[in-house]
């Protein structure tokens, strides 16, 4: 999200006995929606030496007390950067603040740039910092963020004012007991959740804000069943590509198509809307794409399934030239599953997972198991049962070792196995 705002610094006039004053306060003000603060800068001038257009103090001069106009404006600059660093880390958060909570904000993080000792805070605060600095390092997905933003919340819930250095070896297990028993999660989810934990807790060691590391020591001990590899079988990519919706239903044939090149071409969901039309050499039929995720340059060969799906858009308009039509991917995930069941994907899957201690087995119809991380897989088992190399997989998919794509292996290897055991049918 973006908050509007504005960041304004001025000279405040001085009035004593009517007389105005030769010196006056520089002052920030800082607005956003109809909320507005006002912060001293710590300084005074004249107004004759403040630049109003440049809200910056002239250059070669002082004030009275022969502060110069480079540590004034310096000084200034500090306070710019702060502000709108903090606008930053309540964006990424995704909320609003209100003029308590932004001044809160404010007079914490200027206490930590001046040194002072840093009060105890509750964790979410330093779970927004985390989310801003690290997000921004590491380039983060919008899924990354909707993550952590859940998990902040699952905090809160759990103790609404849990404090940063409280988050010990035996609270990391009362919170696992929270996930497990009142968020209803199950096993796999409370470990890829205790994980997000210990990165963010290894942050908040490396930047100063936590001392105790007992936490390193609390490993969870819940029984998984390795994850099962959902994907399109061939003739069941033919019949959603070749699908004809009803007018009434049209607006599934994007979704599909972008599902679609996913399943073609190996990108990633995130890719896939991100692709330019720069990206694209018909003429050689390949793309060229540096990955979101790990920054891996891509060179995929092109078939043609995905130039069809090219070129079907190849004259509509898309912001900063983008080939393929953009849907968010919550949005593109339900109408993916949509879409499936219209193709009648609805083949019974059984699917096995631990909650707490109890084996919990499933049947669900495969069209509500299929969503945009579903087009990957589809296309590395497809590539690995029609019998093409893995090393030559992991050239398109980015993939750098094969134990990453051993899950994809075994399926193929199933699969080829079911398909010979029909000869002994005949």
């Amino acid at each position: 999200m973006e908050i509007r705002h504005r960041i304004l610094f001025f000279l405040q006039k001085v009035y004593k006995d009517g007389e105005e004053r030769k010196e006056g306060p520089i002052r920030m003000r800082v607005s956003w929606n109809t909320l507005r603060l006002q912060i001293n800068v710590g300084y005074s001038i004249s107004p004759d030496k403040w630049d109003n257009k440049a809200q910056r103090v002239k250059k070669s001069t002082t004030n009275k007390n022969k502060d110069s106009a480079f540590n004034i404006n310096k000084e200034i600059q500090r306070l710019e950067n702060l502000a709108e660093d903090i606008f930053k880390a309540f964006e990424v958060s995704g909320h609003t603040p209100t003029l308590e909570e932004y001044k809160e904000a404010f007079n914490r993080a200027e206490k930590k740039d001046r040194g002072e000792k840093e009060e105890s805070r509750e964790i979410g605060y330093y779970l927004t910092l985390f989310m801003s600095e690290t997000g921004k390092e590491h380039s983060w997905s919008d899924a990354t963020y909707n993550k952590f933003r859940a998990l902040g919340k699952h905090l809160k819930k759990f103790r609404p004012d849990l404090k940063l250095e409280q988050l010990t070896k035996p609270v990391f297990s009362d919170f696992a007991d929270y996930l497990l028993n009142d968020a209803d999660m199950k096993n796999t989810t409370i470990i890829k959740n205790i994980k997000f934990i210990k990165w963010f807790l290894g942050w908040a060691v490396e930047k100063g804000h936590l001392t105790s590391t007992d936490w390193k020591e609390y490993e969870p001990k819940f029984k998984k069943l390795s994850n099962k590899v959902i994907y399109l079988e061939w003739d069941e990519l033919m019949k959603l590509y070749e699908c004809k919706f009803p007018e009434e239903k049209k607006y599934l044939d994007r979704a599909r198509d972008l599902f679609c090149f996913c399943c073609f071409t190996s990108l990633r969901y995130s890719d896939a809307v991100a692709l330019t039309r720069s990206n694209i050499d018909l003429k050689n039929g390949v793309i060229n794409v540096v990955t979101q995720k790990t920054d891996t340059r891509l060179t995929i060969d092109l078939n043609k399934y995905s130039t069809a799906i090219l070129k079907k858009y190849q004259n509509e308009v898309y912001d900063k030239g983008k080939a393929l039509p953009g849907i968010t991917n919550q949005r593109a995930n339900e109408y993916i599953k949509e879409a499936c069941f219209v193709a009648g994907i609805d083949t019974p899957i059984e699917t096995e997972y631990y909650k707490g201690v109890e084996r919990i087995k499933e049947t669900t119809p495969k069209y509500k198991l299929i969503g945009t991380h579903s087009g990957r897989r589809t296309f590395i088992c497809n590539a690995l049962i029609m019998g093409i190399p893995a090393s030559t997989v992991m050239q398109w998919t980015g993939h750098t070792d094969y134990k990453s794509m051993q899950p994809y292996i075994s399926v193929a290897d199933s699969a080829r196995k079911e398909a010979m055991s029909k000869f002994n049918e005949l």
